[in-house]
């Protein structure tokens, strides 16, 4: 089964309702994980549990609450090194988005951005991005089966 990662988004100590969301896809791609950061870390850990995390990953550092984007990529980087998940997803959030940017690029792996949609597929994955306002789509698939990708997301 494939290990998935959700970046569980918190706003004042509270879990953002998106990171929910992307936990109900998450469980129907693999096995849940999801990482916490921030004051509130540890209740919300609880909550991803409910919701089909089988680990998460926490920390309460206040260094999370003041400037989300570098120390949160310094400790996905950190996590990334002690086992690689086979996709993560991000929240359509502008904290969420400067973390996945920089995570790809420390990484040095893509990113689909504005993802409405991610599916299984043939081993892998497929993600669907919309355009045109969202009256077209393409479906988007990591070529290289050694490079991981990181998504993020618009749930519906």
């Amino acid at each position: 089964m494939p290990k998935v990662w959700v970046y569980a988004e918190l706003h004042q100590g509270k879990l953002a309702p998106t990171s929910l969301e992307l936990m109900a896809k998450a469980r129907t791609l693999g096995d849940v994980e999801a990482i916490a950061l921030g004051g509130g870390a540890k209740a919300a850990a609880a909550t991803l549990g409910k919701h089909g995390a089988k680990v998460v990953h926490v920390n309460e550092d206040a260094a999370f609450d003041d400037f989300v984007a570098e120390p949160a990529t310094a400790a996905l980087e950190s996590l990334h090194k002690q086992g690689a998940p086979d996709l993560i997803l991000f929240g359509f959030t502008p904290d969420s988005r400067e973390v996945a940017g920089r995570f790809a690029a420390r990484l040095g792996v893509g990113l689909i951005s504005n993802a409405g949609d991610v599916s299984a597929k043939d081993g892998g994955f497929v993600a669907k991005v919309p355009y045109f306002g969202g009256r077209e789509g393409e479906a988007r698939r990591r070529e290289d089966s050694n490079q991981r990708r990181t998504w993020h997301g618009r749930p519906r």
